[in-house]
């Protein structure tokens, strides 16, 4: 689902979680504010998150541990705190088919 540069903003919304069979998110280029939710958690398909280019604060959920499929997770260009926050090991290494 590609929702990015609609000029949506407020807090992110949690009810997202229940697409539970989407694979792809791209919320990009917009206003978004607070925290990214730990229920994306329960979208267990999710290959690719693009959450760049927002005003999301606050930490990274260890809780996106759980998305076995993640091979993009795009924070780039946050306005916030975040990059203050560990990014959680699994997220980074389990689909890096650069790695050696």
């Amino acid at each position: 689902m590609d929702i990015s540069a609609n000029k949506l903003s407020g807090e992110f919304l949690a009810s997202l979680s229940k697409l539970q069979m989407l694979e792809y998110l791209n919320l990009s280029r917009n206003t978004f504010d607070g925290h990214i939710p730990e229920q994306l958690d329960h979208m267990l398909n999710l290959d690719t998150i693009d959450l760049s280019h927002n005003k999301l604060s606050g930490e990274i959920p260890k809780s996106l541990e759980k998305l076995q499929h993640i091979q993009v997770l795009d924070l780039s260009t946050m306005f916030s705190t975040l990059w203050s926050s560990q990014i959680p090991c699994p997220i980074v290494l389990r689909q890096n088919r650069e790695a050696k």
